[in-house]
């Protein structure tokens, strides 16, 4: 968890979640050891054998072997997943490695001929800064409809609005001084288009702006 965290956050911030993990365990710890003395749930009688004498078959052993069989048989099944149509409408992220749902993922990118999905549009704009970097090969090739020209990578538009990534493909849009702006909800291209009907191109030229301008 810790190792997708420093894909997704960077390694300062992971090194605050640990400390922030292991402080929560460690009070955690502490506050149930005085509730149950307090509530005197804590033993005063302890078993004069704690440690078995050498090794025997018993019922343990018995689960032990059947654990290890079942631990097996999940393993294969995960290594065969496909053959028996596991895994079907997700892909991996290829930037932090998730499970991502193809038909409500957040962003995607097509490069050479394969669509790849994301977690989050930060991994959308780490692929599309470096997409050699993060060269595994997706589950499939990307639909036709997509219409998309091999070897390329669709670049993430800039919301002028609220500053967040949308993708040109299926964000929605709006046409203003002869450009397209691209925004992440209906919220956003709502306020931006009643800023752009309350003023006049001469007045947006000479203030300074709320909205960001495209990149």
């Amino acid at each position: 968890m810790l190792l997708i965290y420093r894909k997704y956050y960077g390694g300062r911030m992971t090194l605050r979640l640990l400390a922030v993990f292991w402080a929560v365990m460690s009070v955690t710890g502490l506050a149930v050891e005085y509730l149950f003395t307090w509530l005197g749930l804590v033993p005063t009688n302890h078993p004069p054998l704690v440690a078995m004498e050498g090794v025997s078959w018993n019922y343990t052993t018995i689960l032990n072997i059947v654990a290890m069989v079942v631990l097996a048989g999940l393993y294969w099944l995960y290594r065969n997943r496909e053959r028996f149509g596991g895994g079907a409408g997700y892909a991996k992220d290829p930037v932090c490695g998730m499970q991502v749902e193809e038909s409500s993922a957040p962003a995607t990118a097509i490069r050479d001929g394969h669509r790849y999905y994301f977690c989050s549009d930060h991994c959308q704009q780490r692929f599309t800064t470096d997409p050699d970097h993060h060269h595994e090969a997706p589950n499939h090739a990307a639909d036709e409809e997509d219409s998309v020209e091999p070897d390329t990578v669709s670049r993430a538009e800039v919301d002028p609005v609220c500053g967040m990534s949308a993708d040109p493909a299926t964000s929605l849009s709006a046409e203003s001084d002869g450009r397209s702006y691209h925004f992440c909800s209906s919220g956003c291209r709502d306020s931006f288009t009643s800023d752009r009907l309350t003023t006049t191109p001469a007045q947006r030229r000479g203030v300074t702006h709320r909205h960001r301008p495209p990149p």
